[in-house]
């Protein structure tokens, strides 16, 4: 294999991984879990002019089967047609008071990365059975 053939392979290996990780991270899933609290953090947004801030909304949860922990950020976002991430937080803040042992279906897309303090956006809430079993696509 000559050279440029290798470096052609490595450079359409890295594209498939780019994209794959792309359809990872857009497509939509769910978790039954827990939702153990809600709660707001500031964010400083790097500007070249000013020092600009915003808030996080961040939904802590446990996943109903393996108790592991979960957090998801809860933001609009117009490709999922979610305008509506304040009544998502005060569905969770409702649910982590008044039902915090009751299963909750959580519909979400993205991934946990921590060396980036990234999280999966919550797209919507639903209060579920506690035997429920998610079936996508079905």
């Amino acid at each position: 294999m000559t050279t440029m053939r290798k470096i052609g392979v490595a450079v359409a290996i890295l594209i498939a991984l780019l994209v794959a990780f792309g359809i990872l991270y857009a497509m939509p899933r769910a978790s039954v879990v827990m939702i153990t609290q809600t709660e707001v953090q500031r964010r400083e947004v790097p500007s070249s002019a000013t020092s600009k801030s915003r808030d996080m909304l961040l939904i802590y949860a446990t996943d109903y089967q393996s108790k592991k922990p979960l957090v998801f950020r809860n933001e609009d976002n117009l490709f999922y047609f979610k305008v509506d991430s304040s009544d998502v937080a005060s569905h969770a803040a409702r649910l982590s008071k008044d039902n915090p042992d009751g299963a909750v279906l959580v519909r979400y897309y993205g991934v946990r990365i921590p060396l980036f303090s990234a999280y999966p956006n919550a797209i919507s809430l639903t209060e579920v059975a506690d035997d429920y079993a998610h079936i996508p696509w079905g």
